[in-house]
């Protein structure tokens, strides 16, 4: 009871901390001082072409800033570097005999599955840490976090399937293009590994600046001049 007593007060203070900070910005901003600038957050910009929510960080300050910046350099590197990875991977260790061909179109829907959730995570991870108060987005975010750190942990030591993690190394052979094969498959792990730790890294922050203010503060004239 003492716990959830201090929980709630803890609580009922940051939402006290947020409507406080959003009458101080009101008020600079209608006499004409600085004030904070949030996202247009109807402006959908992200993923190019998809543009299914907004993304900027041109209005955030550190150390918000760098954690959201690791958090992007977290999904990019698994968009752009371990699924074309995998899938490359499969197509050359089931060409060289070493694996089924089946695990190529595995591997397929494996991007799509995992990197819709990774697009997920990181969608609920710019939302949930930028937007006052957070909603459902945050916890979402860490669930989700925490269960990718896990998973991409497993993937990269599985020789199962589509996934090629250091155990597969062991199993394939050292020569022609099993020889390739390896080099992706080490490729892919460390890839796997450094994520999951970056990944465990962004985790983290979100519960340390939690409470760090994210937005610049900004000099308007008047509200004509605010840059949406």
């Amino acid at each position: 009871m003492k716990y959830i007593g201090k929980a709630a007060i803890g609580r009922a203070e940051r939402q006290a901390k947020y409507q406080v900070s959003n009458i101080r910005d009101n008020v600079e901003g209608a006499l004409g001082g600085g004030r904070k600038v949030d996202l247009d957050w109807k402006d959908f910009n992200y993923p190019p072409l998809l543009k299914l929510f907004h993304y900027s960080t041109s209005r955030l300050k550190n150390p918000v800033l760098r954690f959201m910046r690791i958090l992007h350099i977290n999904f990019l590197m698994y968009i752009l570097g371990i699924c074309p990875l995998n899938f490359l991977g499969n197509i050359v260790i089931s060409a060289s005999g070493a694996g089924a061909g089946v695990n190529v179109f595995y591997s397929l829907l494996n991007i799509l599955v995992f990197g819709a959730f990774a697009l997920f995570v990181f969608y609920s991870g710019f939302y949930g840490n930028i937007r006052k108060p957070p909603g459902y987005h945050l916890l979402a975010y860490r669930i989700g976090q925490g269960v990718q750190c896990t998973l991409y942990f497993t993937f990269s030591i599985l020789a199962l399937g589509p996934f090629n993690g250091w155990a597969q190394i062991s199993s394939l052979g050292g020569s022609g293009g099993e020889g390739f094969a390896i080099f992706l498959c080490v490729i892919e792990s460390l890839l796997y590994s450094v994520i999951t730790i970056s990944g465990g890294l962004c985790l983290y922050l979100s519960f340390a600046y939690f409470e760090e203010d994210p937005f610049k503060d900004e000099i308007q004239e008047n509200d004509t001049n605010v840059r949406v």
